[in-house]
């Protein structure tokens, strides 16, 4: 089947579940895997292939989708608020989130108690994938109930953060699980505060070097257009020539276009509104192909 025409129905079939899951009560990305899983077994049970495996998704939901969703949160977060909560914001999300990732992975590696076949490493990659907050839902909840900015800052700017503490720990740990030598500790933190803030850096170079760029456009779509360059040029400064972290160089970028927008061009709301659908986008595929990776096979042959 076509590729893309398949991800052309998946939008459909956001667009339709939508509404169907505030029906049904049920949260929209649970009903999206529910609907990947189920047409996808319904395809392959009348022999259509999709065409579709999960090796290819990795390159997708790295370079594109999360990088996408990360910018477009930190371009609509209020960086002031986020500043002035930036210390347990920080804290809840590096030094806590790998306090909470290790004892999930305790958790996980002694409940398995297969050492030779789920060791260590594996347990700590679990528990990482696991730690990571999605406080989707709370949030919104917040803006309904008109919760003060502090409060929502610190949920939304923890989220941000140990997103990109729990790719570049993911990736450390991936590297430490194919490296036939043997990680030190020490080598292990340096690497990771590198990774961290070598992000932090490339994101303000970039964040900053669009911002000055607004002052000679007054156009929405040139605007729009500076903050896409920019979230573009961060992502790729980090991943391919300084080998630092992407996801963080994109969020510190997004958050100073952001609050530059928000500054200077306070009546100008296409940037946010067309990455707002960029987001939806991502956010409805990503959940979608969640489920088409989901097989009966899985269940059956573990």
């Amino acid at each position: 089947m076509d590729i893309p025409l398949i991800f052309i129905g998946m939008l459909l079939l956001a667009v339709i579940a939508e509404p169907l899951a505030r029906l049904l009560r049920l949260p929209f990305s649970a009903l999206l895997v529910i609907i990947g899983f189920a047409g996808s077994e319904l395809l392959t049970a009348n022999g259509i292939d999709t065409g579709l495996r999960w090796q290819q998704f990795n390159f997708l939901i790295l370079h594109v989708f999360v990088p996408i969703l990360v910018f477009e949160s930190a371009f609509n977060m209020k960086a002031r608020v986020l500043l002035k909560n930036l210390t347990p914001v920080l804290l809840l999300a590096i030094p806590l989130m790998i306090v909470a990732a290790s004892v999930t992975a305790a958790g996980v590696f002694f409940g398995m108690n297969h050492p030779a076949g789920f060791p260590w490493l594996a347990a700590l990659l679990c528990g990482v994938i696991l730690s990571a907050t999605d406080p989707v839902a709370v949030v919104a909840l917040f803006k309904q109930l008109g919760a003060p900015d502090d409060l929502t800052a610190l949920l939304e700017g923890e989220s941000l953060f140990n997103d990109a503490t729990a790719i570049v720990l993911f990736s450390l740990l991936v590297a430490a699980a194919t490296s036939s030598t043997e990680v030190q500790l020490s080598t292990a933190a340096l690497t990771f505060a590198t990774t961290f803030f070598g992000g932090v850096a490339a994101g303000c170079l970039c964040g900053f070097c669009g911002a000055g760029l607004y002052k000679f456009f007054n156009t929405p779509a040139l605007r729009a257009l500076i903050t896409a360059i920019s979230g573009v040029s961060a992502f790729f400064l980090a991943e391919r020539l300084l080998h630092v972290s992407g996801i963080v160089a994109v969020l510190l970028a997004g958050l100073i276009l952001g609050e530059h927008h928000r500054r200077h061009a306070a009546t100008d709301g296409f940037a946010g509104e067309l990455w707002g659908l960029g987001a939806y986008c991502c956010n409805a595929l990503l959940f979608l192909l969640a489920g088409v990776t989901v097989t009966w096979h899985m269940f059956q042959s573990h």
